[in-house]
């Protein structure tokens, strides 16, 4: 269906024609996340039959699967805190909301980064923890040490009392 404007219609019962682009690897990314922000092309995995091993592009299947489980592991653990995560999304001066992007390689980057920071925190909070629970455990020992002791002198001061009481002069 032809429209006045020459674009297409979201509907996807429209008449379609299958086309492959030959792109040179350095454009090949940009061309491609243009077309899919445009809307009008739909991609097919013309590979589907083939084992990850087997794919051009394994590598950076392997580094999008190593995202995604970056992205599950924070995930988890804001849903642990009880945290939200905030929206990559930003307001332009025309109102039109913007997504930012971000290349594959900055991503993985910030991950790890990420990744190893929180790790790091959680076994701090985990020996902070275990610390406070051993110095509340030697308190808890020293008051009872502190009465025991307290209890001691004052019975030690009563048979000194009762002692000199009975008539017996103190020796020095």
């Amino acid at each position: 269906m032809d429209y006045p404007d020459g674009g297409f219609s979201i509907f996807r019962s429209e008449k379609m024609i299958l086309a492959q682009f030959v792109l040179p690897w350095e454009t090949a990314p940009s061309s491609v996340r243009e077309l899919g922000i445009s809307g009008t092309v739909h991609f097919v995995d013309k590979n589907a039959g083939l084992t990850a091993a087997k794919r051009n592009y394994t590598r950076q299947v392997k580094a999008c699967g190593e995202a995604r489980r970056a992205l599950r592991f924070f995930h988890n653990e804001l849903v642990d805190e009880k945290m939200e995560a905030s929206d990559n999304e930003v307001e332009g001066a025309d109102g039109v909301i913007q997504i930012q992007e971000y290349k594959m390689e900055e991503l993985q980057a910030v991950f790890e980064e990420l990744e190893q920071g929180l790790k790091l925190q959680k076994d701090n909070a985990l020996q902070l923890a275990k610390h406070k629970t051993e110095l509340i455990e030697m308190r808890e020992v020293l008051t009872r040490c502190e009465k025991i002791f307290e209890r001691t002198f004052k019975e030690a001061n009563e048979s000194v009392s009762s002692y000199q009481a009975e008539g017996h002069e103190k020796q020095d």
